[in-house]
């Protein structure tokens, strides 16, 4: 017989001792669709997509709305020197105006493009 030590487990005598925890086991059977909408594709247009909600592919319907770009157009006549009437030009226009689009179907919310200067 003889007294040697036994052999030292994996990772040597000093390697720190690893507690490897798992988590739940994932379900089963139940799939869940994950619609991943990208803001660049959504404009001043409608647009062909699917509903996030209802998961329908749709046109999506367009309304437009007064946003900060009509807003800073309208100061900037304001100090240009322009008349009250003039300043609200900006706020008549729909190419100023931000562009909200929403599902014709289900009518839920989808994406708003916000215009830029």
């Amino acid at each position: 017989m003889s007294n040697d030590p036994p052999p030292p487990y994996p990772g040597g005598p000093s390697a720190p001792l690893i507690e490897e925890k798992h988590g739940p086991p994932p379900a089963t059977g139940a799939a869940t669709t994950v619609t991943v909408l990208q803001g660049e594709i959504f404009q001043g247009a409608p647009v062909q997509t699917v509903c996030p909600h209802c998961q329908q592919a749709i046109t999506t319907k367009i309304t437009y709305e007064i946003g900060l770009m009509s807003f800073l157009l309208g100061f900037l006549c304001c100090f240009v020197g322009c008349d009250l009437c003039c300043c609200l030009i900006p706020c008549l226009f729909d190419d100023f105006k931000d562009v909200t689009h929403t599902c014709p179907n289900c009518k839920a919310y989808i994406y708003t493009y916000k215009r830029m200067c």
